[in-house]
């Protein structure tokens, strides 16, 4: 959905919920190549996420996009934009067991936040 000003907005929540809930296992939010794992931010849950007093959701362009994202059709085109904030609190999980083959125990891992001001 967009708004007049071109912004992205989330769908409608169906439980009336100002809290953005997330979807990790759908709609295509994570994104996966031999050696990393995207996770949009449609596959995070945001406090106040579908309050717009604290968070709009942006359309970004593809050329704006990792390579591999640009790609792709998937949920990496729009961003959620803080607004304001009292505390931030963003959360997510990703099922290892469906990127088995790419992870491996004997390895480390790291999680990144792509933060811009």
């Amino acid at each position: 959905m967009m708004s007049r000003q071109g912004q992205a907005e989330p769908e409608p929540a169906t439980n009336h919920s100002p809290h953005w809930t997330g979807d990790s296992n759908g709609g295509g939010w994570i994104k996966s190549s031999k050696d990393e794992i995207y996770i949009s931010a449609k596959a995070m849950k945001i406090t106040w996420g579908q309050d717009p007093r604290f968070w709009r959701w942006v359309q970004v362009s593809k050329d704006k996009l990792p390579g591999d994202l640009a790609k792709d059709e998937l949920g990496f085109d729009s961003v959620a934009e803080l607004v304001q904030v009292s505390w931030l609190e963003a959360t997510g999980s990703v099922d290892l067991a469906s990127h088995k083959e790419q992870l491996s125990p004997s390895k480390t891992y790291q999680v990144i936040f792509h933060v811009k001001f």
